[in-house]
């Protein structure tokens, strides 16, 4: 489903006036493909042309996400969403490691954006696998803990990026 601006009213840019020539934005969509070996789904290029390819981020207090398990949920707070420069840096990043006994990002997940737990820094992962039972999914992973299996160590955020960007909340409304 086509993401529009409407999708995004709980979320903000930097320059929320910034107009980018969307030529600029194709080759930078072609390149994380390129770079990444993907084909990103219709929803996340529609994202990236209304944002400008800036990094976004929730409304301040708005920025409370519940992640289900299989067996718990966890609440996260969002950092932001990435631009497309951030994305292909920090799904690379995760795709080695220098340690042992580390789960590995698989090609075909990529890294959106970030936020907080109550350990430290953690994840925000996009299924762009177009023959996964979970593509189109949004995931929160805690890289340095949990293992990259769904509902195990990877939380379900929403079964699409469009749902995903109406799911901030207050706090005390989760």
């Amino acid at each position: 489903m086509k993401i529009q601006k409407d999708d995004l009213v709980k979320w903000e840019v930097d320059e929320p006036d910034l107009i980018a020539d969307p030529l600029l934005i194709r080759k930078r969509i072609t390149d994380v493909e390129k770079a990444l070996l993907i084909s990103l789904p219709n929803e996340y290029k529609d994202y990236i042309h209304l944002v400008a390819d800036q990094a976004c981020s929730p409304l301040s207090n708005l920025d409370n996400f519940i992640a289900r398990y299989n067996e718990k949920t966890r609440m996260i707070v969002m950092a932001t969403l990435s631009s497309t420069n951030r994305i292909v840096t920090s799904t690379k990043l995760l795709q080695e490691s220098i340690y042992d006994h580390r789960s590995l990002l698989p090609d075909g997940l990529i890294v959106i954006g970030s936020d907080y737990d109550d350990d430290g820094d953690a994840y925000i992962i996009y299924d762009v696998r177009a023959d996964s039972p979970t593509y189109r999914n949004v995931f929160h992973w805690r890289y340095y803990v949990d293992n990259l299996v769904v509902g195990d160590g990877l939380g379900l955020l929403a079964l699409s990026l469009r749902e995903f960007l109406h799911k901030p909340a207050l706090e005390d409304k989760l």
